[in-house]
């Protein structure tokens, strides 16, 4: 359930925009902006937009890769944080890589991209 204070954040969100918040909250909602900067004392480097994110969703610590457990970075409010820490990472994932053998077998009838390369260099 959504607790009192973040449904009042939602709704300056929506009023305010994400990027105008941090001086409207610091000026007219000192004890928000105050629950705020307490439960985000862990995202020291974080930006107010970061922190705003963690609060709402009850963020204890930076989210981890998928792949190998290193902290992830921070999109933007909209998006959010990344699922991976690199590109590295991604392609190393046994995940992407099941798809992506399924989508060559689907869309071009091989299983691997060299096999994609020779079949079109036959053609």
């Amino acid at each position: 359930m959504i607790s009192d204070d973040v449904k009042m954040l939602l709704q300056l969100i929506e009023q305010y925009g994400v990027k105008h918040l941090f001086k409207h909250l610091k000026y007219k909602h000192k004890g928000l902006f105050d629950k705020i900067t307490t439960a985000t004392s862990k995202f020291k480097d974080a930006s107010f937009s970061e922190k705003i994110y963690a609060f709402i969703y009850n963020l204890q610590d930076r989210p981890r890769c998928l792949h190998c457990n290193k902290p992830v970075k921070y999109k933007g409010f909209s998006v959010g944080y990344a699922i991976y820490c690199s590109h590295g990472c991604v392609a190393r994932n046994e995940l992407t890589k099941d798809r992506s053998k399924e989508s060559l077998k689907n869309n071009h009838n091989v299983s691997s991209p060299v096999e994609l390369r020779w079949k079109r260099k036959e053609q």
